[in-house]
């Protein structure tokens, strides 16, 4: 019998749209080095959050890392159909960078083939800032935030 450090892992993704699972993708079998998956999964257009979490089958199931990214805000830059990126993170760590499409489809909605890169060592910071799980959406992803505008003269309560 292999030890279990030599048992290669066969990786699969959650995608979740503001909290509902929208789709599971089939294990990579060929172990956790640079999984990839070439599926696609209909979300809605209209929806805001769109979660990844790598897991490990089990017995028990492993979170490797999650990262969300907003999606009206990749529509919003006309950032569909381009190669997106997440930060996938475990606890404080960077563990990875998941790559995904979103497709604007005729009949359903949009769709993204998925694909996990492991970032190079070297490209890690020493010390990894704190950081909620999932993350903060990488800048270019971001929602842009409208000014906020005040009123020049407040009322007091008097």
């Amino acid at each position: 019998a292999m030890p279990p450090s030599a048992v290669p892992h066969s990786p699969y993704v959650e995608v979740e749209l503001d909290g509902f699972v929208v789709g599971r993708t089939k294990r990579d079998d060929r172990g956790d080095r640079a999984p990839r998956w070439e599926e696609s999964f209909p979300v809605m257009s209209s929806g805001r959050r769109l979660s990844f979490r790598v897991m490990l089958p089990g017995p028990p199931e492993v979170r490797v890392g999650s990262g969300e990214v907003q999606l009206q805000g990749i529509f919003q830059q006309g950032r569909s159909e381009e190669n997106l990126s997440v930060i996938l993170i475990n606890g404080l760590a960077r563990v990875g960078k998941l790559w995904f499409i979103v497709r604007k489809s005729q009949p359903t909605g949009p769709s993204r083939p998925l694909r996990e890169a492991k970032p190079a060592a070297a490209k890690l910071p020493a010390a990894a800032g704190p950081a909620p799980l999932g993350g903060q959406p990488p800048p270019a992803v971001g929602e842009p935030r409208p000014p906020i505008r005040k009123n020049s003269t407040s009322s007091g309560g008097g």
